[in-house]
């Protein structure tokens, strides 16, 4: 089974499959069990369950499964398909995106000259060229054109890691930084923010938060964060109860929603409230602030993981007409007899020059959709 990436939409209930077939084999084969059975798992990206592990799939004939999931919000989910072969274990691993929309549906690609005939241009087969169509256009500009769901992990201080690199780093005066440089574009709103060795909340009342030998804490207004050492100790009143975390290693550990959730356990990950959005600032050009109110990110590397959603409303009409141009080309050149490193062609019109597609400047190879895309390309800021 090859793994794959399905794009679906929050607009409802999508399908997962699978047919199951032995390695560099084509025949599909059912896995052990009578009758044959299989099941599945799918988690958020973040590890938040959606479906829980062990849940029968549906068989539909030799090899095939199905589950149907239901409605997510913007998501990278991960599908794990379990089963037996000969008496031994099995996974296979497929993944989806869940956006906010496709940027054509099928009716308007079945619409476009020539892709009429469903016998010879199945559905399938259109579903299949809309998504890969749909995926060059987001690499090639650079951009989401309908909410997607990120994920990043960071470096909290983005000099840290090279100075880490030079024999005297110890002695470098760090600067911290409270701005980021995100992953992709135009993000829209921060779902969670988890910052190692860094507890982030805005509503600990006086005193509710001690320390025995920590690095430093503080509390009422102008607790931000709490850092622990090995050995340390650190006593948290919630509210409801105390708890004490005790960290044995010379790492650092943060909170799981202690201020509204469980009792706080080392090396957990801290979601940020709600509340706390708007203490941190997001650009159009990709960068995540830390506002006046907050303290600056902390140093480390890769301990910064941001959940945020990111891309535009809707894709202007000149690039979703470019798109349509591009989905039908790649339809029509399924059933193409020109070779593939052809750069000429000859018939009793004429000699055509084929367009020779490049990495960048040229994804598709067609001019007239390249022409759009670089239009609406990323453009890296020059200094006069």
């Amino acid at each position: 089974m090859a793994i794959g990436i399905q794009r679906v939409t929050t607009e409802g209930p999508f399908t997962v499959s699978v047919l199951l077939t032995l390695q560099d084999s084509e025949t599909p084969i059912d896995p052990d069990g009578t009758p044959a059975a299989c099941s599945i798992a799918v988690t958020h990206v973040n590890g938040t369950v959606i479906v829980a592990a062990g849940t029968p799939a549906t068989r539909d004939g030799v090899g095939a499964f199905h589950c149907v999931v239901p409605p997510q919000p913007p998501s990278n989910l991960v599908v794990t398909w379990s089963y037996l072969i000969a008496t031994h274990a099995a996974t296979t691993v497929s993944y989806v995106v869940v956006m906010g929309a496709h940027y054509l549906d099928l009716s308007e690609v079945r619409a476009l000259d020539g892709l009429s005939d469903a016998s010879i241009y199945p559905t399938a087969m259109l579903v299949e060229k809309r998504d890969d169509a749909e995926s060059l256009f987001e690499m090639a500009t650079g951009t989401y054109w309908t909410p997607h769901y990120v994920r990043d992990v960071l470096d909290g201080d983005p000099n840290y890691r090279q100075a880490q690199q030079v024999a005297y780093h110890q002695l470098i005066d760090y600067i911290p930084s409270k701005r980021l440089i995100l992953r992709e574009r135009y993000p829209r709103s921060l779902l969670s923010l988890s910052l190692a060795g860094v507890l982030i909340d805005n509503s600990i009342p006086v005193g509710a938060l001690t320390a025995a030998g920590a690095t430093f804490a503080e509390d009422a207004g102008a607790t931000r964060s709490v850092n622990q050492d090995a050995g340390k100790v650190i006593t948290v009143n919630n509210g409801a109860s105390t708890a004490t975390v005790q960290s044995n290693t010379p790492t650092r550990w943060t909170f799981t929603q202690w201020d509204v959730g469980p009792t706080p356990s080392p090396g957990a990950p801290y979601r940020l409230p709600s509340t706390m959005a708007s203490n941190y600032d997001l650009y159009s050009s990709g960068e995540l602030e830390a506002g006046l109110s907050v303290r600056a990110f902390p140093r480390g590397i890769a301990n910064v993981v941001v959940e945020y959603l990111a891309g535009e409303n809707a894709m202007p009409a000149d690039l979703r007409l470019a798109l349509k141009r591009y989905v039908r080309y790649l339809v029509l050149n399924t059933n193409a007899r020109i070779p593939d490193r052809a750069t000429a062609l000859t018939t009793e019109f004429g000699t055509y020059r084929l367009g020779q597609a490049t990495a960048w400047e040229r994804p598709t190879g067609i001019s007239e959709i390249d022409s759009v895309i670089q239009r609406y390309g990323f453009r890296v800021p020059s200094f006069a």
